[in-house]
């Protein structure tokens, strides 16, 4: 196709192909030669036409005559990618497609404006679904982090080349991959290049985690193992989230590490669909009867059918996910039980929310309530203590976190808003076994019966 086009054409002087992966073009039978690459890793000649600038933006919108006071949902829409030039860094682009699209929708309204993801099937994310899948790449802790609004460091190849020999299915319905067949860098350098992440610098990225509180790093960071006392937990949390964060804002881009983000809220949205439909084969979530009980059970204050279900669900829950050489993965109950929300597309579902003197992990109203508003706030604990089951204090994990969203008054935001009943939930996790613990505000603590 690339011969045809480009080669032998006495009408061409100069051709340039946008928009598209530098897949297969280094191949000996693609029919490309001298060309030139030009990315958002370093473009000396077009660095700030991979989208629209803020100038031309407020320019766009004046000659269609829709309010600069939109402009800030807007930028959080479909802003946020950043493409690196000899002069440094370019911000603030917008993605063209969609915000061309958000403009031919919304010209003739005066208000009441569509912010749809306009971006969503503009291609075909078939081969980026099988390479995730297929390198066990949906628990990474590392996209937990993204999916909080984080900035990481991770290893970006210059250029990518899909090697035909990776597939076992070359069929475009049934794409399938050699198992653990890429490595991270190349995952990330996908991301990127596909428009699911875009490039930061370093003063957003020491930005971010200056302004990260002690309940997010705790989240992105390890946490002990060992048989301690809970004197000496706290005074091991506290050092070792200090220590951490300095690490963090410490750390620098070597050789092909880039600092990389979600660009904005319409990709977010996209790539958490991409990822739930993912999920819906590495977890055997569709139809799951226990998952549907178990969320039955938290809108209904069903203690025993919370914990019931739960509980049925973790020990048909595949052990590969939850354990590694180390023990059990970080963070990976919040995964879990992340994923099982956007999944079953829980109503107003909030996660890691600033909200009194902390970030609380899960949130949502509570839709069965119709007389009163009532609002569920769930906190998560994870137990690494080696020994029998019958040795593990469950009862205390569950009351510690319930106590967690107490002490640092977690539903304030939530009265602040109008809410004048707060359910709250303790879940502590042990290797393939949990126990759940509800207070209705100042009511008693009840467990399963």
């Amino acid at each position: 196709m690339f011969s045809a086009a480009l080669k032998g054409n006495d009408f061409l002087h100069i051709g340039i192909t946008t928009g598209c992966l530098d897949v297969g073009l280094k191949s000996l039978y693609s029919g490309v030669n001298n060309s030139v690459v030009c990315s958002f890793l370093s473009d000396t000649k077009f660095s700030d036409c991979y989208g629209f600038t803020n100038d031309e933006l407020n320019n766009i919108l004046l000659h269609f005559g829709i309010s600069i006071e939109y402009k800030n949902k807007i930028q959080k829409k479909y802003d946020g990618y950043s493409c690196f030039s000899e002069k440094g860094i370019v911000k603030n682009l917008y993605n063209p497609y969609s915000l061309m699209w958000f403009i031919d929708s919304n010209k003739s309204l005066k208000k009441n404006f569509q912010f749809k993801n306009y971006w969503i099937n503009t291609g075909s994310d078939i081969i980026l679904k099988s390479i995730l899948y297929n390198n066990d790449f949906s628990f990474e802790k590392d996209f937990l982090s993204l999916l909080y609004g984080n900035i990481i460091i991770v290893n970006i190849k210059e250029s990518i080349n899909l090697d035909e020999t990776s597939f076992k299915d070359k069929s475009k319905e049934n794409l399938k991959l050699i198992k653990n067949t890429f490595s991270k860098e190349y995952i990330w350098t996908v991301l990127l290049y596909s428009g699911y992440i875009t490039l930061a610098d370093e003063e957003e990225y020491k930005k971010c985690i200056e302004e990260m509180d002690d309940q997010m790093i705790k989240l992105i960071s390890d946490e002990p193992e060992e048989n301690v006392n809970e004197i000496e937990l706290k005074e091991y949390n506290k050092i070792t989230i200090k220590k951490y964060k300095n690490s963090l804002i410490n750390r620098n881009c070597k050789n092909d590490m880039k600092y990389v983000k979600v660009p904005n809220n319409e990709v977010l949205s996209e790539l958490t669909i991409l990822l739930t439909s993912i999920l819906d084969s590495e977890l055997k979530l569709t139809k799951d009867e226990n998952i549907d009980k178990f969320i039955e059970g938290l809108y209904d204050k069903n203690i025993d059918k919370i914990n019931k279900n739960l509980n049925d669900y973790l020990k048909k829950f595949s052990s590969y996910h939850l354990f590694c050489k180390n023990g059990v993965q970080d963070n990976c109950y919040q995964v879990l039980l992340m994923q099982l929300f956007i999944f079953w597309k829980i109503e107003g579902l909030t996660a890691e929310e600033n909200s009194g003197n902390g970030r609380y992990d899960f949130g949502f109203p509570n839709k069965n309530e119709k007389n009163i508003k009532e609002y569920i706030l769930i906190e998560v604990k994870v137990l690494k203590k080696k020994g029998k089951k019958s040795n593990i204090n469950f009862d205390k994990e569950c009351e510690n976190a319930i106590k967690q969203i107490e002490d640092k008054n977690y539903a304030q935001r939530h009265i602040d808003n109008g809410y004048n009943s707060i359910l709250k939930y303790g879940i502590a996790f042990h290797k393939k076994t949990c126990k759940v613990l509800m207070k209705l505000n100042n009511e008693k603590i009840k467990g399963p019966s």
